[in-house]
């Protein structure tokens, strides 16, 4: 006797490659490599099952056997889907603190000064591309500034709309162009999905300043009074 089930033994859809958002960066890439170590090894079992019910003259019990895996690894299979979407999902970040975070972090490896001075403010948005989005303009503005130079992080806030600065002491707009690997993109796309837009213009100190603009109403952020000044360099991070 033939189960049904071999007929329609098809292999569990792997889940889609996507990146986990978390506000510290080694998080982000151990929850990336445990994504991957997992759904590898998921769906080739589920793919073996399938193969397996397929032969022929396998016995009824074996064929329960392989339909229990097989369903038991869609189960798993949904179970991380879940989870890395619940981890992509928006959520209020403050983006004064994640600022001060993310330019320590890039204080850490750079010989210049890194220094933040941040609004207190709120908004919804996923962690991960917030960081991606920064992350890129410090980069560049770490580079351009060069050793021994400033890199300033501001973070503006009032009733219309939020402003995230990244200012340097380096060359200036003529370093700006599509060969220097800016990822002006990353930031550009950044700012159009939340309403916004990118401001390129030129630093107090003659170098280059990036701006993301953002509109605070629609965002749900909620600017307060006080403001928060720190100074991150490579020698105190």
């Amino acid at each position: 006797m033939t189960s049904p089930s071999r007929r329609n033994s098809t292999p569990p859809s792997p889940l889609p490659t996507s990146e986990p958002h978390g506000d510290d960066p080694e998080v982000a890439r151990r929850v990336q490599e445990l994504h991957h170590d997992i759904r590898q090894p998921l769906a080739a079992i589920g793919a073996l099952a399938s193969a397996g019910m397929a032969q022929p003259d396998v016995p009824d019990v074996v064929v329960t056997c392989l339909e229990r895996i097989r369903s038991e690894t869609r189960v798993l299979l949904d179970l991380c889907r879940h989870i890395l979407e619940e981890m992509q999902a928006e959520q209020l970040v403050a983006l004064d603190v994640a600022a001060r975070e993310i330019a320590a972090c890039a204080a850490r490896s750079a010989s210049c000064t890194v220094e933040v001075d941040a609004t207190p403010c709120t908004i919804s948005t996923n962690p991960m591309d917030f960081r991606r989005a920064l992350v890129n303009l410090l980069d560049n503005a770490v580079r351009a500034a060069g050793p021994d130079g400033n890199v300033s992080v501001v973070v503006q806030s009032d009733r219309r709309q939020i402003r995230l600065s990244v200012r340097d002491s380096g060359p200036g707009l003529s370093a700006i162009d599509g060969g220097c690997g800016i990822g002006l993109g990353v930031v550009e796309r950044y700012a159009r999905r939340h309403g916004g837009m990118v401001e390129v213009g030129q630093s107090p100190s003659g170098g280059a300043s990036v701006s993301i603009v953002l509109p605070a109403q629609q965002r749900g952020t909620a600017p307060m009074r006080h403001r928060a000044r720190e100074f991150a360099t490579a020698e105190s991070a």
